[in-house]
């Protein structure tokens, strides 16, 4: 009887560590950048989502520039007519914060960024990490094609980054520049801007086996009861 006995508890408490145990979930995010291609026409234009200073939209076919991929869609962003132009938006990660603060979560960071023929105009996007308090954390960068990287032809080539997220970041500041080199026209391009986070999440089961551990308790009471009146 004994025996029984231990065996029911022995099987209650790998139930009950089992149910217990954290699991690891993989977790891809949407792009977190909106209106990231320019197509989203909104209250305030085509850079709806966006605080711009001096950056726009302009057709494919324009200048020469045509689709560097084929969902491109009809326009892209350039810079144009200041010598230095902008746009920026700010990404609310906090929703991600048990899988950034696990140092595990990377995100990549992309887009298509280019010019105008032999000149040097170009494109870059920027993200910064901060915390709950604002403070910044870390910033990654990519794109600043120049005209060589493109063999000298108007156009744009895909430029991708990927990192770790720093731990207790809360939010992501985008800031996307275009930068005139020659020329009277900010001719930097860029289409297709991206932020993706990848990682894990810990992930704790319901504990439905704490009804089958209370189960194998009353089991136990149960022998243990028979046992005394045998």
């Amino acid at each position: 009887m004994l025996k029984k006995i231990g065996k029911i508890a022995l099987m209650a408490a790998a139930v009950l560590a089992y149910g217990n145990e954290s699991k690891a979930t993989a977790i891809v995010s949407d792009n977190l950048i909106y209106n990231g291609s320019g197509e989203i026409y909104g209250p305030s234009g085509w850079m709806d989502g966006w605080t711009v200073s001096g950056m726009s939209v302009s057709g494919y076919g324009n200048w020469g520039v045509g689709r560097p991929t084929p969902d491109a869609g009809n326009v892209f962003f350039w810079g144009g007519y200041s010598g230095s132009a902008t746009a920026a938006q700010s990404i609310d990660v906090s929703a991600w914060s048990d899988a950034i603060d696990m140092g595990t979560t990377g995100a990549d960071l992309s887009g298509y960024f280019g010019g105008y023929g032999s000149q040097n105009d170009n494109t870059t996007l920027y993200a910064s990490f901060r915390d709950e308090a604002g403070s910044l954390l870390g910033q990654w960068n990519v794109g600043s094609v120049l005209a060589g990287q493109r063999g000298y032809r108007t156009g744009m080539v895909f430029e991708s980054v990927f990192n770790y997220i720093p731990e207790l970041t809360r939010s992501v500041d985008i800031l996307f520049t275009a930068r005139r080199y020659s020329g009277s026209d900010n001719d930097g391009y860029s289409d297709n801007l991206s932020f993706v986070i990848h990682g894990e999440q810990n992930v704790v089961p319901e504990p439905a086996s704490l009804g089958l551990f209370g189960a194998g308790l009353a089991g136990l009471a149960w022998v243990r009861r028979r046992n005394k009146t045998a």
